[in-house]
């Protein structure tokens, strides 16, 4: 399949502390949370501070002002249906700048987004809301108009002056081991096999095992986006209603931790019920080639779908391209 999508999903809520602090623990979480605290007060110092991240191979970059310290970390909140928020959730990876008013100084903190969730999700954008009520108009809580909270994980904050070097602030970055990285790529590429079953015999329940039922599609056949395996293979269906025997197979594919490269190639008859771009079944066959790129996230599930869109291929087969 190739519709043009985009993904929203919420991973993981923030970290929490179990069972009994030693004194070494409470005076590392006060530690944690004064620093916490100190970026709060360098993100509000400007009133307004900039966030940077990745759309595809495409810096983008916008102003925030939505902060606030819960639980001894900073949480920011984006909209559900911005494009900052669908592409946090295609590439976590981020970086925030404040520039301070005096001082000639400014803060910069990367990290990864990791977005709350479940009960933690509802009472963090309630904090956000009583905070500023005039954003429940925006942010009715219906769906696709969430307020979705985010903090950073992995982060580094440093306080520069013009001339370096600057006062790091807090340095809690580390990667992935080799090894883990292969085990999570080995984990993506067996999701994909079965992923090419899912898509052939238009399997909702083993969908729902391979795609975040947070994930919100936006396709052409759409004006709302289409959430999780339902919305996914929703579109599945309404090509096969055009093309009974529709089948995609996959040729190659390359994995990594969190993304995967397919090239499929996909074929079928043009004898359905349905009309196809507003084109009448006249029984001719097509096969195209196509390329896709899935996105995974931390659990291993699809987050996102960026296609080579293969449509010309399919208006050739049927005789509607030259």
């Amino acid at each position: 399949m190739n519709p043009t999508t985009g993904i929203v999903v919420a991973l993981v809520g923030a970290m929490t502390f179990a069972g009994p602090l030693s004194a070494a623990d409470g005076t590392a979480r006060n530690d944690a949370r004064a620093i916490h605290q100190r970026i709060d007060r360098l993100l509000a110092a400007p009133k307004a501070f900039f966030l940077a991240t990745a759309d595809g191979d495409q810096p983008k970059l916008r102003p925030l002002g939505a902060h606030h310290v819960v639980d001894g970390k900073v949480w920011l909140g984006v909209g559900e249906f911005k494009n900052v928020y669908r592409q946090l959730a295609a590439n976590p990876k981020c970086e925030l700048v404040a520039l301070q008013p005096e001082g000639g100084k400014w803060l910069r903190w990367t990290g990864r987004a990791v977005f709350a969730d479940g009960a933690e999700r509802e009472r963090l954008e309630e904090v956000f809301l009583t905070a500023s009520p005039g954003l429940r108009r925006i942010y009715d809580k219906s769906p696709g108009k969430r307020m979705m909270c985010f903090t950073l994980a992995d982060s580094r904050a440093e306080l520069i002056p013009m001339m370096p070097p600057g006062e790091v602030i807090l340095n809690e970055a580390k990667t992935m081991p080799e090894a883990d990285k292969k085990k999570s790529a080995e984990r993506n590429r067996e999701a994909m096999r079965l992923f090419e079953k899912c898509i052939n015999t238009n399997d909702l329940e083993l969908g729902k095992k391979l795609i975040s039922q947070k994930a919100a599609f936006k396709t052409p056949v759409s004006p709302d986006p289409l959430y999780g395996a339902e919305g996914y293979l929703s579109v599945v269906s309404m090509m096969r209603a055009s093309f009974p025997d529709i089948q995609w197979k996959l040729m190659d594919m390359v994995a990594d931790e969190n993304t995967v490269a397919v090239h499929w190639t996909c074929s079928g008859t043009f004898t359905g019920s349905q009309p196809f771009v507003g084109i009448q079944p006249n029984g001719r066959k097509f096969s195209t080639t196509v390329m896709n790129f899935y996105k995974f996230d931390n659990n291993g599930l699809i987050i996102d779908d960026i296609a080579g869109v293969g449509i010309a291929g399919i208006l050739k087969g049927i005789g509607t391209a030259p």
